[in-house]
């Protein structure tokens, strides 16, 4: 009898140990515990996910430091994210962002650290046991030099658009080392495949090479984790909207009345950009007044149209008015509506799509001297 009641407890607890386990890979929590120096007793600690296209922090946990130390715990969903780390009551003394992932980490460093502004890192704070910060340090070093190199190719672009003619030879050049440009920082991506930090950092790449069919082939190779994490599920939604794709149809009321609809003017196009802008929108305005009204002028008999979509509201006399001050001839409808479609690319204006003969995708965030090579290209082959 004894012996059964053993045979029995034994049964009962290996079934308990299994349920946990089991409990605990369908629910993997991170747990962090520090060594960092100069904290201060009963100081608050703050833990959160950082926010992406323009939403709000998400807490995650928070303690006081006790005996010069805190620990904080929780759960990552679809991870790895990116998260802040502030320490301090009122004015934080402490500040610092890594990847975070259900993993076992400590955190070593010094309250009066600083952050390399070049490479955004402390290298005196460190994450210790998790590979989710490692993967972005691997990146991040890279990624900083090329977005230093690609910065200063565009203040050079800026600086000819406003000092100078149009030039095709001298934009070739340009538009060609820009090209060497983004085969360096695909091949970036290409060798890192595997890092879990991936789909992050191609959400911070400028909306013209994040377009490139590429990136598609490259997310479909990569890990599932990866393409599963949130950033991944991100990654996925910003790729049904790269070259080669159909562009999103929609129709709407023109400034005049009539109803236009996508496949109606890409029907007598050869090629069609749908500029995406606002009355209240300097950079857009300025952006028409000194590039896109002469191009559209200059191409529009080769095949050239546009489509402006505003966000204003259709009755607004703002947008009526900024229609005949800047002198826009080609299409305009306006509606939140189609920008919708187009997120996250419509996102931030001044923004523009380009779209070929077929309805298909085949450039993004073109302005400028660059849109005028493009079309020059476009339009002599």
């Amino acid at each position: 009898m004894n012996l059964l009641r053993k045979i029995t407890f034994v049964t009962f607890f290996i079934v308990i140990m299994i349920d946990q386990s089991v409990n605990a890979q369908k629910n993997p929590r991170f747990l962090i515990t520090s060594s960092i120096m100069g904290l201060k007793e009963g100081e608050m600690v703050r833990l959160s996910l950082e926010p992406i296209y323009g939403g709000h922090e998400m807490p995650i946990d928070s303690c006081e430091v006790r005996k010069g130390a805190f620990k904080l715990q929780g759960h990552i969903s679809d991870g790895p994210r990116l998260v802040i780390l502030r320490i301090g009551n009122t004015k934080y003394q402490f500040e610092r962002r890594f990847m975070l992932d259900n993993e076992k980490i400590k955190l070593q460093g010094k309250i009066g650290s600083q952050v390399d502004k070049y490479f955004a890192v402390d290298t005196s704070f460190h994450v210790i046991g998790g590979r989710a910060e490692i993967d972005r340090r691997i990146l991040i070093g890279p990624l900083v030099i090329w977005n230093s190199g690609i910065y200063k190719l565009r203040i050079y672009l800026d600086y000819l658009k406003d000092s100078t003619e149009y030039n095709n030879q001298l934009m070739e050049a340009l538009e060609n080392t820009k090209l060497i440009f983004e085969n360096e920082i695909k091949n970036v991506f290409a060798f890192n495949l595997y890092n879990k930090s991936l789909p992050y950092f191609f959400l911070s790449l400028p909306p013209y090479i994040r377009c490139d069919s590429f990136f598609v082939t490259l997310y479909r190779n990569m890990g599932e984790g990866s393409r599963n994490s949130y950033y991944g599920k991100l990654m996925k939604g910003v790729l049904q909207l790269s070259e080669g794709n159909l562009a999103p149809e929609f129709s709407s009321s023109t400034v005049n009345g009539p109803i236009i609809s996508l496949k109606g003017v890409i029907d007598k196009s050869k090629l069609t950009i749908v500029d995406f802008w606002g009355s209240t929108c300097g950079p857009c305005r300025k952006e028409f007044r000194s590039s896109l009204v002469p191009l559209y002028k200059e191409f529009h008999d080769k095949g050239l149209n546009v489509i402006g979509v505003s966000w204003d509201d259709y009755k607004s006399e703002k947008w009526r008015k900024a229609i005949l001050d800047d002198h826009l001839t080609w299409y305009q409808v306006a509606g939140q509506d189609i920008f919708a479609l187009y997120k996250p690319w419509s996102g931030a204006s001044p923004a523009n799509v380009l779209i070929d003969q077929n309805g298909r995708i085949v450039a993004w965030n073109l302005f400028g001297m660059e849109l005028h090579c493009y079309l020059d290209r476009y339009f002599r082959n």
